[in-house]
């Protein structure tokens, strides 16, 4: 039977909790009466005790859930880019020719990486009240489902058919440009 990996969450207020939080995987350090050294070799400060709860159901999974999300469409974006020129190789009778100019890289990835990032950044499926009166709603980040291996596949096989449509759409409306043959003298 396989198991999860263990991750550990350790949380100090003082000097005597310094390696505790270092040896962690995720150290919250907060500010005490004793000092700042826990907050100062910590993953994530907090000032208060009661802002914990606050950092871990909301922030944390919002967090996940951004970063998941940029994640996908990112492999999603560039799997499109990189299968359409790979299709296009065999089109161009693995000549090397690119479908694209150079400048083209540098645009798809600027327009298309703009809206990813903010919706990551800006997007929230529920309201911070929900999250701290349901803390299930961590679930979906404990469990990771969003960066899972088979969600993660469907992504990859939906970017191969994207690139296969446009490579396929691209053939079609230059047709008379593949089929006209002129060898070099």
């Amino acid at each position: 039977e396989s198991y999860p990996k263990i991750l550990t969450l350790a949380i100090g207020d003082g000097a005597n909790d310094v390696p505790m939080i270092q040896e962690a995987d995720v150290g919250i350090g907060i500010f005490g009466k004793e000092g700042h050294q826990a907050a100062n070799n910590s993953d994530f400060a907090i000032a208060q005790f009661k802002f914990l709860r606050r950092l871990l159901l909301v922030h944390g999974r919002a967090c996940y859930l951004g970063l998941a999300n940029v994640c996908l469409y990112c492999l999603h974006k560039n799997m499109v880019i990189t299968f359409t020129i790979f299709w296009y190789t065999f089109l161009a009778s693995v000549s090397g020719t690119s479908p694209y100019e150079s400048w083209m890289y540098t645009g798809f990835n600027f327009a298309l990486g703009l809206p990813i990032i903010f919706h990551g950044i800006l997007d929230r499926d529920v309201s911070q009240e929900f999250c701290l009166k349901y803390p299930q709603s961590y679930q979906t980040s404990r469990d990771n489902k969003i960066l899972s291996i088979p969600n993660m596949l469907a992504w990859f096989v939906n970017g191969l058919l994207y690139a296969f449509m446009i490579s396929a759409l691209s053939y079609l409306a230059f047709y008379d440009s593949f089929k006209e043959y002129v060898p070099f003298d």
